[in-house]
């Protein structure tokens, strides 16, 4: 005996919806930073951006990207794409020696940003950078390698955010490593997040 269904159920479509077009997109930008232990070198900075947007046809409407800017400072300086840090911060430094200096990362964009750190190549200090002011102690966790870290989950539009960059010669540093000096390159990038 077959049972019969309510009627609320036996017609579960109850029409048909369109959907108004929506634009996506990833948007993308960096910032280089230049640390020197034997002196100031300048790096550039890039951005790049990608749109993937649809509209189905007949329907009328604008589909506009928006910006992702990242900039970085130092010392009350002005925001820019790059920055180079005095090699005189990083001078002299002993096995177990720590040295850090302060930036800020500016958002000057329309959409919010992960910003994420990676260098250039690895060397025998060890560089850090996390959110936040400096400690006078090792910043906690990895040190940064070739392969982006996450430094800050989520920058809003028109917003800043302090970090720490500290350069640290380990202890176990070998010792060719004495009387010698490197120049670092770290890059930031910025990557869109939902806001």
């Amino acid at each position: 005996m077959a049972s019969q269904l309510p009627s609320d159920r036996q017609n579960p479509v109850a029409g048909n919806r369109r959907r108004a077009p929506r634009a996506r997109g990833v948007l993308a930008t960096a910032v280089a930073l230049a640390v020197g232990i034997s002196g100031a070198v300048l790096a550039a900075g890039g951005s790049y951006a990608y749109l993937n947007a649809a509209t189905p046809m007949g329907d009328s409407g604008t589909v506009s990207s928006g910006s992702a800017r990242l900039l970085v400072s130092q010392g009350g300086g002005a925001p820019a794409g790059s920055v180079s840090i005095p090699a005189s911060v990083f001078q002299n430094m002993l096995p177990g020696d720590v040295a850090s200096r302060q930036l800020v990362l500016h958002n000057t964009g329309v959409v919010p940003l992960r910003v994420s750190a990676r260098l250039d190549a690895t060397r025998a200090w060890d560089v850090r950078l996390a959110a936040g002011t400096c400690p006078t102690t090792t910043l906690p966790g990895a040190a940064l390698g070739t392969t982006s870290s996450t430094v800050v989950t989520a920058l809003q539009p028109g917003a800043t955010a302090t970090v720490c960059l500290q350069l640290v010669l380990p202890t176990s540093a070998p010792s060719t490593t004495e009387g010698t000096a490197a120049t670092y390159a770290v890059t930031l990038d910025g990557i869109q997040v939902a806001p």
